[in-house]
């Protein structure tokens, strides 16, 4: 069988100070590989044969987790679980002896002062001494693309590395075949007769967590052996913490990035220069703030730059999405921007727009009133609310609650008591005959035969009275149904 057994393992340098605590039975199983558990689901990428070496830093809030994954790993012909105590997992919890000792299955007890990486060098060097007579040149190889992932090495290295390995070209691709980095071996780069005529390709998965990200393809003369299938792998393994590095600065940048921009809107920084220095922007040059509510996503700096100005901030808030601009730069009126801006998306998007501010340390007004301006927006199913645009809205909101009642139902309570008890929808259609003063385009707007717009006007004119149609009633009823969708 191929591999080395567990015995052959704990005879190595690198375990001296291990020992076996439980499952003892299981130790003439062979291992093939070496796996790192640090992450929560590592139950997804488990290969047979892996010796699974961890800190238990997955399960540190709860290590009674280890009973149920070694059975799992048991299932899955994983070889062994070897984990360093003390940092992590003080104690072994209940019943994991057991269990190792029922299945037979191998738990080792690392020492204080071991190394992962050691480990992974001396027993993937003997595993490889099983598929080819190099195992010290594959082992040197191996230490150098973990070095290459761990230093933070780009792929350009990853790649220059296995293809000086394999004498082949690697090319490693995203996920719609992008080319990310290409190399070809020494020998190649350093002759003028160009590219060989490689005649297979073979491709390997680059997973990060349980996701896939992209493949590394290896162009080589004839096919790759198992030790160098081996060594793909690990380049494999080294692409992928490259790429969850990146991932994670990214993560972290945005978040920092977002969190100073809320502390500046909010006044909470304690200073907006701290800021402006640390992430080099242009404060003294944004004068506005803009709430877009149900965006989703935040938009990528083209539709940034195309509808709030080359110099515009963007960061989410929730499922919201919140600008920094400056109004000069968008180079029309800022609400035919957030208009055009909100045509983009197929669901409902709302934009609030607030005040212009002289400089930065006033931005709190203008995002207090962007807010404003957005739920505004929102009571009334505009499309875009621009805070100084709202006058009558914002004065309405400043009457009393009853003196309000009183007088939406003065004017249209009946109305409102129909649609309640019938499920009717006689306040909007009375709101958009008076709002665009024709009969058919109030039809087309509310999505009914011009008919039934007669009908339910019969019906308000038997509610209200004759004299609704009088143009003298018209600024009262458009008062109170404005009142109406505010207060609703």
């Amino acid at each position: 069988m191929a591999g080395i057994s567990l015995n052959q393992v704990m005879q190595l340098p690198a375990l001296r100070d291990a020992r076996v605590v439980a499952g003892r039975d299981g130790m003439g199983r062979h291992v093939h590989s070496v796996n790192v558990m640090e992450v929560p689901d590592v139950e997804a990428f488990v290969r047979t044969g892996d010796l699974l070496v961890t800190t238990a830093y997955p399960v540190h809030h709860d290590p009674s987790i280890l009973v149920r994954l070694v059975k799992y790993f048991h299932l899955r012909g994983l070889a062994a679980l070897a984990i360093k105590k003390g940092r992590y997992l003080e104690n072994w919890p209940e019943g994991l002896l057991e269990v190792c000792n029922d299945l037979g299955f191998p738990l080792i007890e690392l020492g204080d002062n071991l190394s992962f990486d050691e480990v992974i060098g001396e027993v993937m060097a003997v595993v490889l001494s099983e598929y080819g007579p190099e195992p010290n040149r594959a082992d040197a190889i191996r230490q150098q693309l973990t070095e290459v992932a761990l230093s933070g090495g780009g792929l350009e290295d990853i790649a220059l590395t296995l293809a000086d390995a394999l004498l082949s070209r690697v090319n490693i691709v995203d996920l719609e075949g992008k080319t990310l980095a290409l190399a070809d071996a020494e020998s190649v780069r350093n002759t003028p007769e160009g590219v060989p005529d490689y005649k297979y390709v073979e491709s390997f998965e680059i997973r990060v967590a349980s996701r896939r990200k992209g493949y590394i393809k290896v162009f080589t003369a004839g096919p790759l052996t198992i030790g160098q299938k081996r060594l793909v792998q690990q380049a494999c393994f080294a692409a992928g913490m490259h790429i969850a590095q990146q991932q994670a600065t990214i993560e972290v940048n945005e978040r920092l990035r977002a969190l100073a921009l809320e502390e500046i809107v909010r006044g909470t920084d304690g200073g907006e220069s701290r800021h402006q220095h640390l992430f080099d922007w242009p404060l003294e040059k944004l004068d506005t703030v803009v709430a877009i509510s149900s965006a989703k996503i935040l938009p990528d700096e083209t539709v940034v730059r195309k509808f709030w100005g080359r110099s515009a901030l963007a960061w989410l808030r929730g499922e919201d999405v919140m600008l920094l601009c400056n109004r000069q730069e968008i180079g029309r009126p800022i609400g035919e921007a957030s208009l055009e801006f909100s045509k983009l998306y197929s669901h409902d998007v709302r934009v609030g727009v607030g005040d212009a501010v002289d400089e930065p340390s006033q931005l709190v007004h203008s995002h207090s009133t962007a807010l404003e301006a957005l739920r505004i927006a929102r009571l009334t199913s505009q499309e875009v609310g621009i805070y100084e645009e709202l006058e009558l809205e914002l004065l309405l909101l400043s009457l009393g609650s009853v003196r309000v009642d009183r007088f939406i139902d003065r004017n249209i309570g009946p109305l409102i008591t129909y649609d309640y008890n019938n499920k009717g929808a006689l306040v909007s259609t009375l709101g958009e005959v008076l709002s665009c003063r024709n009969g058919r385009e109030a039809a087309e707007r509310l999505f009914i035969h011009y008919n039934t717009l007669k009908y339910r006007l019969e019906q308000i004119r038997d509610l209200l009275g004759e004299e609704w149609d009088n143009p003298d009633f018209h600024a009262g009823l458009v008062v109170a149904i404005q009142l109406q969708k505010l207060r609703d």
